[in-house]
């Protein structure tokens, strides 16, 4: 194994200098001006790449598609000690290619393409600290590099990094996500961690879903994954889990959040942190400091403390996400709401209970009204349903009894 990472090294580090090959090549990278967390993906980092012809005549280039597959144009990442960042094992090897049928471009005019995502193939990172990003563009005539930009990897699990006055990475919030199914039958010391961070550095939040390996397989985080950028500390609420209950199936999760006064985003996201589906609910109408949701515009009340906290209306938001996936049991009492997911042709618009088939097609998310039920309770009616919450001595809100019934 350690020959072969040597080998992978010796055969991906990048010519030490270019060589002048008459052009000038130069990258901009955006997202490395905002903070990247250890166990995020290279892949993620989107490359603008621009050439130059800087000689007298018109010369030909190479598309970036076709220069990809050739491995004309290359990127590097360099770690803090010195060495490259090794690239992933599914690297392709080169097509070969004779230099032929180039693209044209006049003397003294510029190209520029967005390279692809995951250009930059190498593994996610591991090490905190400085890191740099080069590409090279190798042609005919010799290979050319572009400009360097110096970039910081963060480790919010260890200490503010050196030198002095740089921004550390801080945890101000975290939710860990139960783990599920295959996932959960592991021995204890191969069991992964994964929670929903929100991170702060500097002045800005992003919430992140990051995944911790056991010590077994060398600890750590080897998954981060920035799912949105946020105001600042934000309440939210989850549904689901890492993994899937069903064999060989992939596991989903929901998260409700507020991302301004009375907004609600609710993301729909994948085991490994892709966000299939973003619902995003604007305030509409305002209350002192607080505000509605698109889901409660048309809400009734007759008293303000009718109208429901903020964590319940984020419940409700990830309740109304989560009946597309079918993971509704998760916002009940246990034992305390039947959930039926197979299609019952003789159920009716009124009925006890939850049919998550009925609900996918009949289920109508606009709150009509709400009521504060005791100290600690609240009913929500839409224009097909009638759902009781009650807030748990933890603080989560959730559903103790439920029909069908719609309003005529």
């Amino acid at each position: 194994m350690f020959a072969t990472a040597v080998l992978l090294a010796a055969i991906w580090t990048l010519p030490p200098a270019p060589v002048d090959a008459g052009w000038e090549l130069r990258i901009d990278a955006p997202r490395l001006a905002e903070p990247v967390l250890v166990g995020e993906s290279p892949g993620d980092i989107r490359v603008t790449v621009t050439l130059k012809n800087v000689t007298d005549r018109e010369r030909g280039y190479m598309p970036t598609s076709r220069s990809l597959r050739a491995h004309v144009l290359r990127a590097e990442i360099v770690q803090p000690d010195g060495s490259p960042l090794l690239p992933h094992f599914v690297c392709s090897f080169p097509w070969h290619d004779d230099f032929t049928n180039l693209t044209p471009v006049p003397a003294g005019r510029s190209v520029s393409d967005e390279a692809p995502r995951y250009f930059v193939r190498a593994r996610n990172f591991r090490v905190s600290g400085r890191h740099t990003l080069r590409v090279t563009y190798r042609t005919a005539d010799g290979t050319v590099a572009s400009n360097v930009i110096p970039f910081v990897v963060y480790n919010p699990e260890l200490p503010p990094l050196p030198p002095a006055g740089l921004n550390p990475a801080v945890v101000v919030a975290r939710r860990p996500l139960p783990l599920l199914g295959d996932e959960a039958d592991r021995r204890p010391e191969q069991l992964v961690r994964v929670s929903l961070d929100q991170v702060r550095v500097g002045n800005r939040t992003d919430l992140y879903y990051r995944r911790f390996l056991s010590r077994e397989y060398g600890g750590g985080c080897d998954l981060a994954v920035r799912l949105a950028e946020l105001p600042g500390k934000v309440e939210l609420v989850t549904s689901g889990g890492y993994g899937s209950p069903e064999p060989l199936a992939r596991g989903q999760f929901v998260v409700a959040y507020t991302h301004r006064s009375g907004g609600i985003t609710t993301l729909r996201v994948e085991q490994f942190g892709r966000v299939v589906e973003r619902l995003v609910s604007e305030g509409e109408r305002a209350f002192g400091e607080d505000a509605a949701t698109l889901l409660f515009e048309d809400c009734k009340f007759t008293e303000i403390e009718d109208f429901p906290t903020e964590k319940l209306r984020l419940a409700y938001a990830g309740f109304v996400a989560a009946i597309k996936t079918g993971d509704v049991a998760k916002f009940c009492l246990p034992h305390a709401v039947e959930v039926g997911t197979v299609d019952d042709p003789k159920r009716g618009d009124t009925a006890a209970g939850m049919n998550v088939p009925w609900m996918k097609q009949h289920f109508r998310e606009k709150v009509v009204s709400c009521r504060r039920d005791g100290d600690d309770g609240f009913l929500i009616r839409t224009a097909s349903s009638c759902l009781h919450w009650v807030q748990t001595r933890s603080g989560e809100w959730r559903i103790y009894r439920y029909g069908d019934k719609p309003i005529e």
